[in-house]
Formats: C-alpha cells, sequence, structure tokens
C-alpha cells in the first residue's frame, strides 16, 4: 500500500488472507501481487483512524497447459507442431529447447536437424510469457537415419545362395537394429522375416 510519504504491505496466509497494520489515515494504492498470479491494483483505497478498511482482490492465477505430445522421437529434417494453452487467453508461451539441437517456431513447430549422429534427448519448453516460472515441457527424441547396403542388390533364379549380406552404413544404435527383408516374388524365393 502506497500513499502520500508512506508505504507499508503484508503477506497473505495460505487462504489469501491478509492484514496490514498501522497505516495512518489518508488515501492509498494497494496493489496484490505474487508469482503466477496477474498484478491487480486499486486506487483511492481510504483508511481512517480508528477504523478497519477491508479490500479483496479477485486474481488471475498465470498459467499453461501440459505440451501435447508429451513425447515424439524424430528423425533428421522431420517436423512436430507442439501446443500448449496459455492463460490468461492475452498471454503466449516462449518455446525453447534444451539443448539446442534443431529450431523450434514462436508457434511451437519443432524442426529436427539435417544431421542426427547418435540418439540424444531434447527437452521442449514453453514458458509463460507473463511469468517466466509457469512452465511445461515435453521429451523429444532424435533418432540417426540408418542406411543399408545390401550385396547383391537383386538375387534371380531359384538358386539358393549364402554370398547375400546386408551392411548398415552407420554404426547401429544401442541395442542394435532390426533389417525386414522382402522377396519380390515369394514363390520363387523366400527369406527370413528378420535378419
Amino acid at each position: 500500500a502506497a500513499g502520500v510519504g508512506f508505504s507499508g504491505g503484508g503477506l497473505t496466509d495460505a487462504n489469501g488472507n491478509y492484514t496490514t497494520i498501522g497505516l495512518p489515515a489518508g488515501t492509498y494504492t494497494v496493489t496484490a501481487s505474487g508469482s503466477g498470479v496477474q498484478d491487480q491494483t486499486v486506487t483511492g483505497v481510504t483508511v481512517s483512524n480508528d477504523a478497519d478498511t477491508t479490500l479483496n482482490f479477485q486474481v488471475d492465477v498465470w498459467t499453461i497447459s501440459p505440451v501435447s505430445p508429451s513425447a515424439a522421437t524424430l528423425r533428421a529434417n522431420q517436423t512436430q507442431q507442439f501446443a500448449t494453452t496459455v492463460y490468461p487467453a492475452n498471454q503466449t508461451a516462449i518455446w525453447s529447447l534444451s539443448p539446442t539441437v534443431g529450431t523450434i517456431s514462436s508457434n511451437g513447430l519443432y524442426t529436427a536437424p539435417a544431421d542426427i549422429p547418435a540418439f540424444q534427448t531434447v527437452t521442449v519448453k514453453a514458458t509463460h510469457s507473463a511469468d517466466s516460472t509457469v512452465t511445461s515441457s515435453a521429451t523429444l527424441t532424435l533418432a540417426p537415419t540408418l542406411t543399408l547396403t545390401v550385396t547383391p542388390t537383386s538375387v534371380v533364379g531359384g538358386v539358393a545362395t549364402t554370398g547375400n549380406r546386408v551392411t548398415l552404413d552407420s554404426p547401429a544404435p544401442a541395442g542394435g537394429a532390426v533389417v525386414a527383408l522382402a522377396s519380390s516374388n515369394s514363390s520363387a524365393a523366400s527369406v527370413p522375416a528378420t535378419a
């Protein structure tokens, strides 16, 4: 509370009740503020000697909804749209990445980098534009793209061979890789379901 030549304040209890004692008679401007709430100000509050003055505030709590989706997996150059709802509606979400791998637009569109050499995790964070302590986040997994070389590239005829080979052109991720093989003519040749 602030008046001509005097100011004072008070803290609320767990229920939001507050008192200030010892304000001299006068006219004050009173502001209710706190973390995660929009400041509310009332002017022209009159305090008289030997009288109680009651002033009630209704404050808007700043909120941000959980980021959606909460998790996603992307490969090189892929995109993912993230979304959240911010209250009050005249505020926005500020998007950020940790670590800063790839890019995210002001409306939450993430683009993976062109090169992902190994699996990594990125936290996508939405921060309330009016209060940096109000946040929500999602987890993004970036996966490397594996390329294969098949030797020979095709086998003609029904001759069985053991010389066929599948080679990964880059190291397999931890836990290995599953390679699915198929035959263009299953009546002439068959392959194992996985290798």
